[in-house]
C-alpha cells in the first residue's frame, strides 16, 4: 500500500464535506479562534506526542506564571509556611480527583508519581504475583 500525503486543508475540507464543518462543536470559527489565540506557539506543528507529554496552552502558562509570582510553594514534607501550602494544595487536587472518578477518600488513594514509568514500577513492585 503506498501513501500520498495530504495537506492540512485538504484533510480538514474533506473532513467537513463528510461530517459537516462544525462537527462536535456549535462554532467551527470560535474553535479556530480557540487555536490561534491559546496554541499558536504549535502553527505549522503536527504533535501526535500526547502520551509522552500534552500541549500546554497560552492560559495554563499564564495562571501558572501568576501563581508562582504570588505564591512560594517548597517541600511539603518540610514544616513551614510555603511547605504547609504545598501540602494543602496537593491534598485539595488529590481529593478533586477523587471527585472526578467517583470514589470515596475511603476506599480509595491517589498516588502522584513523577512519571508513568514510576507509576507502573509501584504497581509491579506492590502487585501480590503469586496465587493465594
Amino acid at each position: 500500500v503506498r501513501y500520498q500525503m495530504t495537506s492540512y486543508e485538504d484533510l480538514r475540507a474533506d473532513f467537513a464535506t463528510r461530517f459537516g464543518d462544525s462537527y462536535g462543536y456549535d462554532d467551527r470559527a470560535s474553535v479556530d479562534h480557540w487555536v490561534e489565540n491559546e496554541f499558536s506557539h504549535t502553527r505549522g506543528i503536527t504533535f501526535l506526542d500526547h502520551a509522552g507529554s500534552t500541549l500546554y496552552s497560552q492560559s495554563q502558562l499564564t495562571n501558572y506564571h501568576n501563581d508562582l509570582s504570588k505564591n512560594l510553594y517548597s517541600n511539603p514534607h518540610s514544616s513551614n509556611q510555603s511547605s504547609t501550602l504545598t501540602a494543602d494544595i496537593i491534598e485539595s487536587i488529590r481529593h478533586r480527583v477523587l471527585e472526578f472518578v467517583h470514589a470515596s477518600d475511603e476506599d480509595y488513594d491517589i498516588i502522584f508519581t513523577s512519571n508513568a514509568t514510576h507509576s507502573l514500577r509501584l504497581i509491579a513492585d506492590t502487585f501480590p504475583w503469586q496465587r493465594p
